[in-house]
């Protein structure tokens, strides 16, 4: 949990749980359609390396490409999620067959 009334020393909130300091997200970060690796790792509270790997090995919903970049789609994720974050090849079928819902 964050307290956002203690910033400290770095203007930056400290966790309660572990004494870190992290950055509160921007609301053009927070209503973006797509995300990096590094956000989506905030947004499902794991690590950066855990995505990558998870990605890897096909177990999240196949990123796009803006030019060199490599995004997720914020909705596309949002639907993974409420469908139990199956692997790629099952929600690439669910999707196909008409059963997700996604905002994206």
């Amino acid at each position: 949990m964050t307290d956002v009334r203690s910033p400290g020393r770095t203007g930056l909130p400290t966790c309660k749980e572990t004494g870190t300091r992290s950055e509160m997200p921007t609301n053009e970060e927070t209503n973006a359609i797509a995300v990096d690796a590094k956000r989506l790792a905030k947004m499902l509270g794991v690590s950066l390396r855990h995505i990558r790997r998870m990605d890897s090995v096909g177990k999240l919903p196949r990123a796009v490409r803006i030019g060199a970049a490599k995004r997720y789609l914020r909705g596309e994720i949002e639907a993974w999620l409420h469908a139990g974050a199956p692997d790629r090849a099952t929600w690439e079928r669910t999707k196909s067959n008409g059963r997700a819902s996604h905002a994206a």
